[in-house]
């Protein structure tokens, strides 16, 4: 759901006396027109206060499209005064009068005001309100269907913050969502990020996910609730996310957590043991560039895929490609090993489990040649996803 969201915009005139005549005066936000949003910031600047204390409003217009609103409000001392609020110019003219009292006598006008109306989220705007309550994220249970202890781990995806909201007007949105879910630390990275825009973004919008999915946990374990910036994202040498937090130590806990993004879609999976492998990526179908199987996979993969019918090979080369990626999330050090550090040895094509053995090279790197790790793929809508949740090897063990 979508709620808007109207901002008024202008500078003060040069020459107006600037008056406090009521200290104690209180005043609220009226419901009557956006008209009103000119008086009632007016006066909460003027009276430098905040609080509940309309008592009613009324709104009408003039001849010519002039504007007049009249609120009545009360003032710490129970005092009622009327206030003829704001009288809008002619739209050649545009600004805005507001006066103090029914005389008309005006204390300052704002200039070249204008209403610009957001849809944005109705998540994202209450998340300012209530950070600690509120999720920018949805439960994403489709990759979890066929992980066996999908029940210590929680996946979220995150899509209703596109392009258009966070980068139009200027990128204002993006400040904000940055100034609300990022710790101190983590907003000094994101200030100093110098990629792209787009990788800013996904860069962004995979702390927000990765973050909801490390509070959902946490909430469901423990019954304590986090807002974002209580739970910082690092990195490591690979680039490995790294949960922290003051709370991980009072609960004796630190998740692990893996993300993935694509084309404006964030996922994020959390299990609470930290010696858990972890890993999770997503791919568009539609927008993947044809030719690619011939570079990512070995003969035998390839013979494997060739072997399905022809309206499945690119759905189920992309599957092996995200069990790939989750893969090497899950051993901490994504493809940086190439994209033959992993091989598909077994691939249940009914539900979508795909086992994978390390090559050579990460096999070596890892100290574990032996090691194997069971991914699940899933299919949704334009998506291909894959999850890894599994028990870290011992030394010396299977």
């Amino acid at each position: 759901m979508r709620v808007a969201l109207v901002i008024g915009l202008g500078i003060l005139s040069s020459g107006i006396s600037l008056q406090r005549p009521m200290e104690n005066t209180q005043i609220a936000w009226s419901t009557v027109e956006a008209a009103d949003a000119a008086a009632i910031t007016a006066v909460r600047w003027l009276n430098g206060k905040d609080g509940p204390a309309l008592v009613a409003s009324s709104t009408r217009r003039g001849p010519g499209g002039a504007i007049d609103s009249t609120l009545v409000f009360s003032g710490g001392a129970g005092l009622r005064v009327e206030m003829l609020a704001v009288r809008q110019s002619l739209p050649s003219d545009p600004g805005w009068d507001v006066a103090m009292d029914a005389a008309g006598r005006t204390h300052y006008a704002l200039k070249g005001w204008e209403d610009r109306r957001f849809e944005l989220p109705a998540s994202f705007v209450q998340l300012r309100v209530t950070p600690a309550d509120v999720h920018l994220s949805t439960d994403w249970e489709g990759p979890l269907a066929g992980v066996p202890s999908a029940g210590h781990a929680v996946c979220r995806r995150l899509d209703c913050l596109d392009e258009a909201v966070l980068e139009d007007h200027g990128g204002i949105w993006s400040k904000v969502l940055a100034h609300l879910v990022l710790g101190r630390r983590e907003r000094e990275v994101w200030r100093g990020l110098t990629a792209a825009a787009k990788r800013r973004r996904e860069w962004l919008l995979g702390r927000a996910v990765a973050k909801d999915a490390v509070r959902e946990l946490v909430h469901r374990r423990f019954g304590l609730r986090l807002a974002p910036a209580d739970v910082e994202i690092a990195a490591d040498e690979h680039g490995r996310p790294l949960v922290r937090g003051k709370w991980t130590g009072t609960l004796g806990v630190t998740p692990a957590v893996s993300l993935s993004h694509s084309h404006g879609v964030a996922v994020a999976l959390a299990a609470l043991d930290r010696e858990s492998l972890v890993g999770i990526d997503i791919e568009s179908v539609s927008r993947r560039l044809p030719g690619f199987e011939s570079l990512a996979f070995t003969p035998r993969e390839q013979r494997i895929v060739e072997a399905l019918a022809e309206d499945e090979r690119l759905e189920w080369y992309l599957r092996f490609w995200c069990a790939k990626e989750a893969a090497g999330k899950a051993v901490g050090r994504g493809l940086a090993d190439g994209l033959h550090a992993f091989e598909v040895k077994e691939a249940e094509l009914e539900g979508g489990a795909v086992r994978l053995g390390p090559g050579p090279a990460l096999g070596a790197a890892e100290g574990r040649a032996g090691t194997e790790i069971l991914t699940y793929t899933a299919r949704e809508g334009d998506f291909v996803s894959s999850a890894v949740v599994q028990r870290r090897a011992t030394e010396g063990g299977p």
